[in-house]
């Protein structure tokens, strides 16, 4: 949601603004789910997913998502849904969870019910899924272990569990220094002015780099700019490099970083993109110069952005 209300405020005329949001979607605090299928496991690692994360989660039971519209589920479902969050779920977590997701019903005027769930996130440490009920089984000490990303939750790594307990340990918090240069010294053989996006590690932890782009002011529209296929760091297209770009596949495409990409302390990854090709990107997406952008750089925990920049329609 572009700004998240009050959970004890939630109610049908809150919702109903959520839904004639054109900005609302779902993001690292915010899901949407248009029904509930009594699928334990998966709203045990939603839960988690949220709890492992550094910001307060929201799970919508009776919304559907893109577009986004109230649409409400049955009150059997509102109690399935209570009774599982109670007395199934917290079943195979470790540790336990503290606190506890605070469940709301919402009661809609059709007579159904948006079910929303707070999630708290974990300050120290992690939540894992075990997947063994018996002690005596192998799989009982068998854990998964799941985060919140960008609109949607991903299974972590051994590196990414690693990363997530540091960052909650106390350890120095990550820092990523982004800049955007809206005209800059075009490689000589793209012969055009383009805009460059770099992110400098200026923490002592590392940092894993998983997307960069360009994201207009209103953040509807991002340009996700990321490495050609075959293209290591470091190196171009040639054989007619400008006059063969408009043919590819992605276009706005040039040059950057290989990802994913670790950073550590000091190192740095960019990418670049020709001017006038984003100024027709923006404008078949419907803005008008001048406009108002920003770099994004999107890690495997969080977003790091640059200022943002005017940029009047280039000639």
């Amino acid at each position: 949601m572009s700004s998240i209300p009050s959970f004890d405020e939630l109610d049908e005329a809150l919702l109903m603004k959520i839904e004639a949001d054109p900005m609302n979607f779902e993001s690292f605090q915010i899901e949407y789910k248009i029904d509930f299928h009594n699928d334990v496991n998966e709203l045990r690692s939603d839960i988690i997913a949220f709890a492992n994360g550094s910001l307060v989660g929201f799970l919508f039971f009776g919304i559907q998502d893109s577009p986004i519209k109230v649409i409400g589920i049955e009150k059997t479902k509102v109690d399935a849904i209570k009774t599982i969050l109670n007395d199934v779920l917290p079943k195979k977590i470790d540790p336990i969870l503290s606190p506890f997701p605070i469940f709301k019903p919402i009661p809609l005027s059709n007579g159904k019910y948006v079910v929303a769930i707070k999630i708290i996130p974990k300050e120290n440490g992690i939540y894992g899924i075990r997947q063994g009920d018996n002690p005596s089984a192998p799989n009982f000490l068998t854990y998964e272990f799941w985060v919140r990303m960008d609109g949607s939750k991903r299974r972590l790594k051994i590196e990414d569990i690693e990363e997530i307990i540091l960052s909650k340990g106390g350890v120095e918090k990550k820092k990523l220094k982004v800049s955007l240069n809206p005209v800059t010294l075009a490689p000589t053989i793209t012969k055009e002015a383009i805009i460059s996006i770099q992110a400098v590690n200026i923490s002592t932890r590392p940092i894993i780099i998983q997307e960069y782009g360009i994201m207009h002011e209103d953040e509807k529209i991002k340009i996700t700019i990321a490495p050609p296929k075959g293209i290591t760091s470091g190196k171009l297209f040639y054989d007619g490099f400008t006059e063969n770009m408009l043919e590819m596949e992605n276009p706005q495409k040039i040059l950057g970083t290989d990802l994913p990409k670790t950073l550590n302390d000091g190192e740095s990854c960019s990418a670049y993109i020709i001017r006038k090709k984003f100024d027709e990107l923006s404008k078949e997406n419907g803005y008008t110069f001048p406009l108002k952008v920003k770099a994004y750089f999107r890690s495997n925990e969080e977003m790091f952005y640059s200022d943002l920049i005017e940029l009047q329609e280039w000639k």
